[in-house]
């Protein structure tokens, strides 16, 4: 898909989110707290989020090859209930690669704020050259 079908795909299903209610703060807490009360569009929008993380992932892993995959942001608070059919969705799209070890971020939000605090203080410390 082009990046034009991209944007437009996601200004509808932004549109979509409103028009049923749905707040824009965190749409993807708000899809998986659906999703627990059987609200049947949230599954719709849960699979299909699923199915697309997949194959991005899937794209990189042809690429890059990692060995580990850490998924952050707010799909990733869900835990399991996204980590075990995002695993099988990414193990059907691979055929000969190396299936990545596919793990929750265990630093949540503070990852970004910690990783730029290392290295700066990597950075002060280092000796002059």
């Amino acid at each position: 898909m082009a990046v034009p079908g991209i944007v437009d795909e996601t200004r509808g299903r932004v549109l979509f989110s409103a028009n049923i209610g749905w707040r824009d703060t965190d749409l993807a807490a708000e899809v998986f707290q659906r999703l627990r009360t059987g609200d049947t569009t949230a599954h719709h929008v849960w699979h299909q989020a699923i199915e697309a993380l997949a194959t991005a992932l899937a794209q990189a892993t042809n690429l890059l090859a990692p060995e580990v995959i850490v998924i952050g942001g707010g799909l990733a608070q869900a835990g399991e209930p996204l980590l075990t059919p995002l695993r099988a969705s990414l193990t059907e799209r691979l055929t000969f690669q190396r299936l990545p070890k596919v793990v929750p971020a265990q630093l949540g939000d503070e990852a970004g704020c910690l990783g730029i605090g290392l290295l700066t203080l990597e950075h002060i410390l280092e000796p002059p050259a």
